[in-house]
């Protein structure tokens, strides 16, 4: 599954940097790379954006086509990861089979539900809806009482 996302100029720059590799517009190819090349520049690359262990992530390269699996921290570091691979010279394509993993401290460890947190946020939802609730009935009502006041004037 591939997800596109943008990342802002300056901030691929900066990674390209780090990573001492240039990146390049994913229209535009320059010499090709043999399969480690396009690898090791892939390490050097993930090594430079993330604090994970490469070791953790599998990064297998064939004609140019970059599978990327293993567990991350987040969605975003997935998605910029894939991007940044995919802007490689010599990179052809991108599998992204990187999952993210759970966060320890994302679980509440009072309640025996895995999914505790999203009980959680529903109430923080439903308590927000309430609120929203309260404070369109106080302009609906504002409303009709200035509606009643306009209509019994004598002009």
């Amino acid at each position: 599954m591939k997800i596109h996302t943008e990342v802002e100029p300056s901030i691929m720059d900066d990674i390209a940097m780090r990573a001492e590799t240039p990146l390049v517009d994913t229209h535009e190819r320059i010499a090709e790379r043999t399969d480690a090349e396009i690898r090791d520049a892939a390490r050097d690359a993930i090594t430079a954006i993330t604090t994970i262990a490469v070791g953790q992530l599998g990064i297998a390269v064939h004609q140019g086509h970059v599978e990327l699996s293993g567990h991350v921290d987040s969605g975003s570091q997935r998605q910029v990861i894939e991007e940044i691979i995919d802007r490689l010279p010599g990179v052809r394509g991108v599998t992204n089979l990187l999952e993210v993993r759970l966060q320890p401290d994302s679980i509440d460890e009072r309640s025996s539900e895995p999914f505790a947190g999203d009980a959680a946020r529903d109430e923080v939802a439903g308590t927000w809806i309430a609120i929203i609730s309260i404070v369109l009935a106080c302009i609906v009502g504002t409303y009709l009482f200035w509606a009643k006041m306009v209509s019994a004037w004598p002009f």
